[in-house]
C-alpha cells in the first residue's frame, strides 16, 4: 500500500529542482516520455472548475500533463482523470465522515487509488500550499505536505 510520507521528503526536497522546467529537465534524463497538455486543454480546465490555475501547475500541464511514463504511475494526476478525481474526492471525505468539505477555490489535482487525494487553493501563488488527505489515516484530516513543487519532487522517489 502506498501512502505518502511527508517525512521522506527530507533528501528529496533538498534536490535541485526549484520549478517545472527542472523537472521537465530531470525527468527527460531519466529517459521518461512526457506528453504536454496543450493551452486549449489549460482553458478548459479553468473554465470548467471556474478558477484559475496556479503558474507552477499549469507549467506542468504544458510539460507532462497528459503522461509522464512512470512518474507519478499508478496516481490519477493527468489530464484524462482530472475530472473523475474532482467528482470522487468529496465523497471519499464523505466516507471517512469528514465533514469540512474542501475550501473554496480547491482543486483536487492527485489521487491515488481511490484511497488518497491531495488539493491546492487556487489563491493566485504560483506554487501553492499541497494538502493531502488518506482514508489510512483519516483523524489527520487534510495534511499540509509542503509546496506543489514540494509534492512533485516526493514523487520522483518512484523513479
Amino acid at each position: 500500500m502506498f501512502v505518502l510520507n511527508p517525512n521522506w521528503h527530507t533528501d528529496i526536497i533538498k534536490m535541485e529542482i526549484k520549478n517545472p522546467k527542472d523537472l521537465e529537465s530531470f525527468l527527460r534524463q531519466k529517459k521518461q516520455k512526457l506528453i504536454p497538455l496543450t493551452e486549449k486543454e489549460i482553458d478548459r480546465i479553468e473554465e470548467k472548475y471556474n478558477l484559475k490555475l496556479p503558474d507552477y501547475y499549469i507549467q506542468f500541464l504544458l510539460k507532462m500533463g497528459k503522461s509522464a511514463d512512470k512518474y507519478m504511475l499508478g496516481s490519477s494526476a493527468f489530464y484524462d482523470e482530472i475530472d473523475i478525481i474532482n467528482d470522487e474526492a468529496p465523497s471519499l471525505l464523505k466516507e471517512n465522515n469528514i465533514n469540512n468539505p474542501l475550501p473554496k477555490n480547491s482543486f483536487v489535482f492527485w489521487m491515488h487509488q481511490g484511497y488518497q487525494m491531495a488539493f491546492f487553493v487556487c489563491d493566485k501563488s504560483i506554487n501553492p500550499e499541497v494538502f493531502y488527505f488518506t482514508e489510512v489515516e483519516p483523524e489527520k484530516g487534510f495534511v499540509n505536505v509542503g509546496t506543489l513543487m514540494d509534492f512533485f519532487k516526493i514523487h520522483l522517489q518512484h523513479i
